[in-house]
């Protein structure tokens, strides 16, 4: 909207004038004030990047997934244990699998989430207890028990805006 160029004139029909004016409205509030950046440096010229958008995003997975990665594997080792308790003693991941399709199911329903975001965090407790190379300590029962509270926890906070999903 060049000033002085009768653009009101020009769009007095349009559905959009209402919106020109506001704009215009705003312009003359803030035309005498000097602009907060005044340099022309880029921070990340566009004509130098050689990355592909692929790269881009497969970086931005690898960032996330190691956030999410360091906080789930705080609280598998807070619940768990790297030592073996007793000869006898149950992987964590191993309980995690067995009583994986009831813990989805009841995180589920209680929190009112998708079953497919629970799965997905209940994927992450398990790959993550089986390279950590976790075991339960006391009983089953107490192990399940636990393992449902973290996966509450863990699909609230996400839930909550801290999603595993990636914003792009």
């Amino acid at each position: 909207m060049t000033p002085h160029s009768g653009w009101r004139k020009r769009y007095a029909d349009w559905p959009a004038v209402r919106k020109l004016r506001t704009v215009d409205e705003l312009m003359s509030e803030v035309c005498e004030q000097p602009a907060p950046v005044r340099t022309r440096a880029r921070i990340e010229p566009i004509d130098t990047n050689t990355r592909t958008l692929a790269e881009h995003y497969r970086r931005k997975v690898a960032r996330y997934r190691r956030y999410r990665r360091t906080m789930v594997d705080g609280l598998l080792q807070w619940l768990f244990t790297v030592e073996r308790p007793r000869r006898d003693a149950v992987r964590a991941a191993t309980l995690l699998r067995a009583n994986q399709r009831a813990l989805i199911e009841a995180v589920s329903h209680e929190l009112g989430v998708p079953r497919y975001s629970v799965h997905e965090i209940m994927r992450t407790m398990i790959d993550r207890s089986e390279a950590l190379q976790l075991y339960i300590r006391g009983s089953r029962r107490d192990a399940a028990h636990v393992s449902r509270w973290m996966l509450e926890k863990l699909v609230s906070f996400y839930s909550q805006g801290e999603t595993p999903h990636i914003p792009l």
